[in-house]
């Protein structure tokens, strides 16, 4: 962010000089990726620049402009009116202008090579007042970008006070993953992995664990994975993350199959799940990272099963489809998570070497309250069996809803046993 840092910089001083504001927009292009799938690194590339001419098209000759990540542009609009004394942010109508121009530019599509791509960008916009550092604005302008995408992109979203709360929380999760992750910075935050067991219902056996990360603050405070894997995913620290869940996750399950050997010829070995997350999908190389982890163990393929969520194989290029094809020829058991919340299972399991569905908890806590529930996950566990995949039943918290299963299917939840580490 060098370029961006030093125009962001030049504009805070100026507003402590003379009174006038600064604007900074942080522009993320959507689905630029499947940009690069589908037409390859040169349509990517010229899109980008074609991109960069039209959003610099929208500035004035004051304003500036910097290409600061793959698909990631930053916009500086300098000098902007001055407070004025009504109470309302200076320079804010301007700034809301261009970003709606950013939006109108980019609307139109861009050809290149006989075809035609449509981008669209999700827009963060913070008012840079006196006292602000570069790198404040910059990171607030890019809270409220990750809201606008959250929020369903190709859409404009100016930081504000509830921003300010969720960059401070960020901020703090992102320290303490740093710390975590990486001891010799001193701090005492700790990482570690929880494994939940999978059972048979037909024979109660256990058949496998999940993997699940755990991260404590230096008050030794949990914090929920909800709360730090976007953190880990927008920081880039989700690889080394997901590799020690990974390296633990195996190296845990080839001491427990140590400790516990097979007790005939016919029982079948324990499995490990662990999960693949958005980020982690589209910036690692899977089947390197697998194939070593696996190594280092000297654990088998069919070990190992890879839980995706619906939103990551909707969300996935040509070449993570096809690394998840590899590995999954391997023999690597690849489970879409959360079965039944999203909109693309039907069309993966078509196309995708899928080999089991795990039913999101939130039918099975309502399946024997509600109708529509119970058929729901009636229907989901036929379709696994008429389609030769493996189904677990998530979230089973009563003797009810684990009655009301058949013993087909495989279960997880806190009633058949809670995650320990």
């Amino acid at each position: 962010m060098g370029r961006a840092s030093a125009s962001g910089t030049g504009c805070v001083r100026r507003t402590a000089r003379t009174g006038a504001a600064a604007a900074v927009l942080f522009c993320d292009l959507d689905g630029f990726k499947r940009i690069n799938d589908t037409g390859g690194h040169a349509a990517g590339d010229a899109v980008l620049v074609e991109v960069a001419r039209r959003l610099r098209s929208v500035l004035r000759a004051e304003d500036s402009i910097a290409r600061v990540g793959g698909d990631e542009f930053v916009l500086v609009l300098d000098a902007l009116p001055a407070e004025n004394g009504s109470g309302k942010p200076a320079g804010g109508a301007l700034a809301a202008q261009v970003a709606e121009r950013i939006r109108t530019v980019l609307a139109a599509p861009i050809a290149y090579g006989g075809r035609e791509y449509v981008v669209s960008a999700s827009v963060g916009m913070v008012l840079v007042r006196r006292g602000v550092s570069a790198q404040e604005a910059l990171r607030d302008a890019d809270s409220a970008m990750y809201r606008a995408k959250q929020l369903g992109k190709d859409r404009i979203e100016l930081f504000d006070d509830a921003l300010r709360v969720h960059a401070i929380e960020r901020a703090y999760i992102e320290q303490t993953l740093r710390d975590a992750l990486d001891p010799d910075r001193g701090g005492s935050a700790t990482f570690g992995v929880a494994y939940q067991p999978v059972y048979d219902l037909g024979s109660r056996r256990l058949v496998s664990f999940e993997a699940l990360a755990r991260l404590r603050d230096s008050t030794g405070t949990a914090i929920s994975p909800d709360r730090f894997i976007p953190v880990a995913e927008d920081t880039g620290l989700i690889s080394d993350l997901g590799e020690r869940v990974l390296d633990d996750a195996l190296g845990t399950l080839a001491r427990w199959r140590s400790e516990n050997p097979p007790t005939s010829a016919s029982d079948a070995p324990v499995t490990m799940a662990v999960n693949l997350s958005a980020r982690q999908a589209q910036h690692v190389d899977i089947r390197a990272a697998v194939d070593a982890a696996l190594g280092r163990h000297r654990m088998a393929p069919r070990d190992l099963v890879l839980e995706l969520t619906e939103s990551v194989l909707l969300d996935s290029g040509s070449s993570v489809l096809r690394q998840l094809g590899e590995l999954r020829t391997l023999g690597v058991g690849i489970a879409i998570d959360d079965f039944g919340t999203g909109f693309a299972s039907l069309r993966y399991l078509a196309t995708l070497p899928v080999s089991a569905v795990k039913i999101d908890r939130s039918f099975t806590s309502s399946m024997t309250s509600d109708a529509t529930s119970s058929s729901i996950v009636g229907a989901i566990i036929n379709l696994a069996r008429d389609l030769k995949l493996g189904c677990v039943v998530e979230g089973i918290e009563t003797l009810d809803q684990l009655e009301a299963l058949p013993n087909s299917v495989q279960g997880q939840g806190y009633l058949l046993g809670r995650p320990a580490e």
